[in-house]
């Protein structure tokens, strides 16, 4: 059998609304590390008060302790905004990546496609069965689950848990997927 790669993305539809969250929390993460830089300089140039020098120092250190928290989370948070997923299928597996802000990649799942339970729509019975089953692990794989009419699903077993992969991708990715899973898995 020859080798097989099949690539898909599935980006954002409201993409310029998520670049302008990006950049609010990029700003917003960069403007704490100056406030954090100013406070350094504030302990190091400007005079403490003599009377309560503890004090000082003390209030000195709370601030930039938070301004140093805060950058840190808006800095790790700007990645839940524009978010892109990639869908590929190689000849021995199939990986989900999510790309944040067209620049950074994570690899969300990969499984092999024998593994694979179940895949359909998500306006079937069978996934609104599966889903509400309490063993089954969720990963919503698109960032457009609200403003699309439905998505595909795979039911698949991955690390030995069941999980339920929620993806939004074309039937010419599903189509590319039957020559790899059992016959009766695929209900369209």
């Amino acid at each position: 059998m020859r080798d097989f790669r099949y690539e898909e993305t599935s980006v954002c539809k409201n993409s310029r609304g998520e670049k302008i969250k990006y950049g609010i929390m990029f700003f917003l993460s960069v403007f704490s590390w100056i406030i954090v830089l100013f406070l350094i300089l504030g302990i190091l140039y400007f005079p403490i008060i003599k009377d309560n020098v503890l004090a000082s120092v003390v209030v000195y250190l709370v601030m930039i302790l938070f301004f140093v928290a805060s950058a840190i989370v808006l800095g790790r948070f700007k990645y839940r905004f524009n978010v892109d997923y990639d869908y590929t299928i190689i000849t021995g597996s199939v990986r989900i990546n999510k790309v944040m802000n067209n620049v950074k990649n994570k690899e969300i799942a990969e499984f092999d496609p024998a593994d694979i339970i179940k895949v359909g729509k998500t306006d079937d019975q069978n996934f609104l069965r599966i889903s509400e089953s309490p063993d089954v692990e969720e990963l919503i794989a698109t960032s457009n689950l609200k403003l699309i009419d439905f998505a595909y699903y795979i039911y698949v077993v991955i690390n030995s848990r069941k999980t339920l992969v929620i993806l939004d991708c074309t039937e010419r990715f599903i189509a590319n997927l039957a020559p790899f899973v059992k016959h009766d898995v695929i209900c369209l």
